[in-house]
């Protein structure tokens, strides 16, 4: 689906439309999601979480402005609702002593392939597994009160910790999605 560029945030309205048109396999979010405009703050982001659930995402991990409403607020932002799908909030290198984070999920998807050649048909499936984190260095800049409780350790230890389970566990697809100041040097 092409993008116009100009415009980094793409909104709800438009990701509707490129779910609808692509039927995508996953939904993910690298966080920042829940705050920053009057509609998420208002309510404390839970209606930005109502419309993932809608929009039928699969998961997301916390961005650093997620935690604005505190912890207990942004993990309470998965399963509120029953007008969707539940979403995923992970976080494999988050700690919390009074709530457990999520690290990853999985999701096998059943596929059938045509071979253009002489047309015959294959199924398989593939098992996708998702790992989440959000940069270290953004969870001890956050206000204390607000992660109060929780700790982040190596967001790339615990994803390749994470990883290296999702494989044995059989996973084909490894899928990271981490909230970081430096995509390219973190990956």
């Amino acid at each position: 689906y092409k993008l116009d560029t100009r415009n980094r945030a793409i909104g709800f309205p438009i990701l509707q439309t490129i779910k609808e048109s692509v039927d995508p396999d996953l939904v993910l979010d690298a966080g920042d999601t829940f705050h920053g405009q009057s509609f998420a703050t208002l309510a404390e982001g839970m209606s930005i979480a109502t419309l993932m659930e809608m929009l039928g995402y699969d998961a997301t991990t916390p961005g650093n402005h997620d935690w604005s409403y505190g912890a207990d607020k942004l993990r309470a932002m998965t399963g509120h609702s029953t007008t969707g799908t539940p979403f995923a909030m992970l976080c494999a290198n988050a700690t919390s002593s009074n709530g457990v984070w999520s690290s990853s999920i999985t999701k096998t998807l059943n596929r059938t392939w045509k071979d253009g050649e002489d047309s015959s048909t294959f199924n398989y499936k593939i098992k996708v597994g998702v790992v989440g984190a959000m940069d270290e260095s953004l969870g001890s800049s956050l206000r204390a009160d607000l992660v109060a409780g929780t700790s982040f350790s190596s967001a790339a230890n615990a994803i390749n910790v994470e990883a290296e389970q999702l494989r044995k566990e059989g996973c084909d697809v490894v899928v990271c999605i981490a909230h970081t100041l430096d995509a390219k040097t973190f990956a």
